[in-house]
Protein backbone atom coordinates (compact mmCIF):
# COMPACT_ATOMS: atom_id res chain seq x y z
CA UNK A 1 0.00 0.00 0.00
CA UNK A 2 2.77 2.45 0.87
CA UNK A 3 4.40 1.94 -2.54
CA UNK A 4 1.14 2.79 -4.27
CA UNK A 5 0.72 5.91 -2.16
CA UNK A 6 4.32 6.95 -2.92
CA UNK A 7 3.77 6.42 -6.64
CA UNK A 8 0.50 8.37 -6.62
CA UNK A 9 2.06 11.18 -4.62
CA UNK A 10 5.04 11.39 -7.00
CA UNK A 11 2.76 11.25 -10.03
CA UNK A 12 0.45 13.93 -8.60
CA UNK A 13 3.38 16.22 -7.85
CA UNK A 14 4.74 15.75 -11.39
CA UNK A 15 1.36 16.67 -12.87
CA UNK A 16 1.02 19.69 -10.59
CA UNK A 17 4.51 20.86 -11.54
CA UNK A 18 3.77 20.36 -15.25
CA UNK A 19 0.58 22.42 -14.90
CA UNK A 20 2.50 25.18 -13.12
CA UNK A 21 5.01 25.29 -15.98
CA UNK A 22 2.31 25.91 -18.58
CA UNK A 23 2.04 29.46 -19.89
CA UNK A 24 -0.74 31.38 -18.16
CA UNK A 25 -2.92 31.51 -21.29
CA UNK A 26 -3.00 27.68 -21.29
CA UNK A 27 -2.97 27.14 -17.52
CA UNK A 28 -6.03 29.30 -16.81
CA UNK A 29 -8.51 27.50 -19.08
CA UNK A 30 -7.15 24.11 -17.98
CA UNK A 31 -7.62 25.00 -14.32
CA UNK A 32 -11.13 26.40 -14.83
CA UNK A 33 -12.30 23.49 -16.96
CA UNK A 34 -10.53 20.47 -15.47
CA UNK A 35 -10.10 21.44 -11.83
CA UNK A 36 -13.15 23.65 -11.22
CA UNK A 37 -15.45 21.82 -13.64
CA UNK A 38 -16.57 24.75 -15.76
CA UNK A 39 -17.86 23.97 -19.23
CA UNK A 40 -15.86 25.10 -22.24
CA UNK A 41 -18.45 27.85 -22.80
CA UNK A 42 -18.28 28.87 -19.14
CA UNK A 43 -14.49 28.91 -19.24
CA UNK A 44 -14.52 31.01 -22.40
CA UNK A 45 -17.04 33.44 -20.95
CA UNK A 46 -15.07 33.90 -17.74
CA UNK A 47 -11.83 34.50 -19.65
CA UNK A 48 -13.49 36.77 -22.23
CA UNK A 49 -12.51 34.57 -25.18
CA UNK A 50 -14.44 32.58 -27.79
CA UNK A 51 -15.41 28.97 -27.03
CA UNK A 52 -13.30 27.80 -29.99
CA UNK A 53 -10.28 29.55 -28.52
CA UNK A 54 -10.88 28.01 -25.08
CA UNK A 55 -11.25 24.58 -26.63
CA UNK A 56 -8.04 24.98 -28.63
CA UNK A 57 -6.12 26.13 -25.55
CA UNK A 58 -7.43 23.18 -23.52
CA UNK A 59 -6.34 20.81 -26.26
CA UNK A 60 -2.86 22.34 -26.40
CA UNK A 61 -2.46 22.27 -22.62
CA UNK A 62 -3.50 18.61 -22.43
CA UNK A 63 -1.13 17.69 -25.26
CA UNK A 64 1.78 19.39 -23.48
CA UNK A 65 0.93 17.67 -20.19
CA UNK A 66 0.71 14.28 -21.90
CA UNK A 67 4.11 14.74 -23.52
CA UNK A 68 5.68 15.78 -20.19
CA UNK A 69 4.18 12.95 -18.13
CA UNK A 70 4.19 9.98 -20.56
CA UNK A 71 7.94 9.64 -20.83
CA UNK A 72 8.54 9.50 -17.08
Amino acid sequence: EDRTADFESKYDSEIIEAVRELPEYLREPLYLHCFLGLSVNGTASLLGIRANTASMRLSRAKKILRSKTEGE
